[in-house]
């Protein structure tokens, strides 16, 4: 990063594409989640299990780029900035050869698949 810090907060978005695309999941995220909660509903039923299991299904990804991100922050102060640092999307990928069954999915934005 050019002035020292790291891209957190409004700056943890690489591009408006990237935004854009993260926007779209959280609301596809929420609106899986509520989709479960009322099918629930209709059908009488109180599995907050299966809701549990919806909201991970969908939000897997930021979870993903969360500790891809960790490890790129790490990284980059061991090395002091250096220009040699690692990046998060080399993180993503390291997650994915390791074979950590949930590194990618249907619901993974297109950022973030190599």
């Amino acid at each position: 990063h050019a002035h020292g810090h790291t891209r957190r907060g409004l700056e943890k978005l690489s591009s408006p594409e990237e935004a854009a695309g993260s926007l779209a999941k959280m609301k596809e995220s929420i609106r899986a989640v509520l989709n479960e909660q009322r099918n629930q509903k209709r059908l009488f039923r109180n599995d907050p299990e299966r809701l549990g299991e919806v909201a991970r299904e969908y939000s897997t990804w930021s979870c993903n780029l969360a500790r891809a991100a960790g490890a790129s922050d790490r990284n980059a102060v061991l090395l002091d900035f250096d220009e040699k640092r690692k990046t998060r999307e080399f993180y993503l990928v390291k997650q994915a050869l390791a074979g950590q069954k949930s590194v990618y999915n249907k619901h993974t934005p297109a950022f973030m698949v190599p």
